[in-house]
């Protein structure tokens, strides 16, 4: 019935022999074979051309539904037995900048496991039930949540080589005459230069985007520099994209947490996943600080 099925769909006998990988021959007996036990032809030919007769295509149909349906049942019962589906919320900047380019990472890691991704600047409601956990940045302190401290965090200004070489960054003081793209960090270019020992005026200008991948992403395209956070820059700065002009670094209160609720579920597949994305974060953060 296979072989029918395949002939009736690819009209040839050839092309079914090809799909199903076995001879034309094997595909012509077969399908003689099983007009002899229904009893009458299932094809016609007229010159090289192949039909199906009423009969035939009648049964095809019938068969398409049926070897679809036994499909989707093997996946359905695949998928309730070997996959599971893990729900995570973070910040659009950290699924941007960090997750997204260690998702085949994780497939590797993870071949039974669907990553969901919620990126968004709202903190998880673990209520709604919908949120496996959370990597949040901040100082932990949030009511009625679990939250495993990850790491903390340093920023640095960070822009393209070019910039550097069109701008003529050799000092700190020169990051003064560029445009700085700020955030709503606390620490942010007033505290940096201070870290550095130069001196700024009370207020310096430049353009909050409002969100670190924008910002970054400005930077990327040449239109100034930006006070990086380790884990957004991190790979940029290992394929060259950007530079440090001035390794400066400045320590700032937020840091990295996993977050689940409270009590945290005991679930394999999120403890599995959060130890890996744990370990991965501590990674990066460790590299750049060495």
């Amino acid at each position: 019935m296979r072989a029918f099925e395949a002939a009736a769909r690819l009209g040839s006998f050839t092309a079914a022999a090809e799909s199903l990988n076995v001879t034309q021959g094997a595909v012509s007996r077969q399908i003689k074979e099983l007009e002899g036990v229904i009893g009458r032809p299932l094809f016609r030919r007229s010159g090289p051309r192949l039909f199906l007769t009423d009969q035939g295509r009648a049964f095809a149909d019938q068969l398409a539904e049926i070897f679809t349906d036994l499909q989707q049942a093997f996946w359905n019962v695949q998928g309730y037995e070997e996959t599971a589906t893990v729900t995570i919320s973070t910040l659009p900047s950290v699924a941007t900048r960090w997750l997204a380019a260690r998702l085949s990472e994780f497939d590797r890691d993870f071949p039974d496991v669907d990553l969901k991704v919620l990126a968004s600047r709202d903190l998880a409601d673990f209520r709604t039930g919908s949120i496996d956990g959370a990597i949040r940045f901040g100082q932990g302190n949030w009511p009625e949540v679990e939250a495993e401290y990850i790491g903390g965090e340093s920023v640095c200004p960070v822009c393209t080589p070019g910039f550097v070489a069109e701008h003529n960054l050799n000092h700190p003081e020169d990051l003064l005459q560029v445009r700085l793209f700020h955030s709503d960090m606390e620490e942010g270019w007033q505290g940096w230069f201070h870290h550095a020992s130069v001196v700024p005026p009370p207020a310096l200008r430049g353009p909050q985007l409002g969100d670190d991948a924008a910002t970054m992403q400005a930077v990327l395209n040449g239109q100034g520099v930006a006070l990086g956070r380790t884990l957004l820059v991190a790979d940029d700065l290992a394929e060259g994209k950007l530079v440090q002009p001035f390794p400066v670094s400045l320590p700032i209160s937020f840091g990295y947490w996993f977050v689940t609720e409270k009590p945290s579920p005991d679930d394999p597949h999120l403890t599995a996943v959060r130890s890996w994305l744990i370990e991965r974060i501590r990674t990066t953060l460790e590299a750049e600080v060495s």
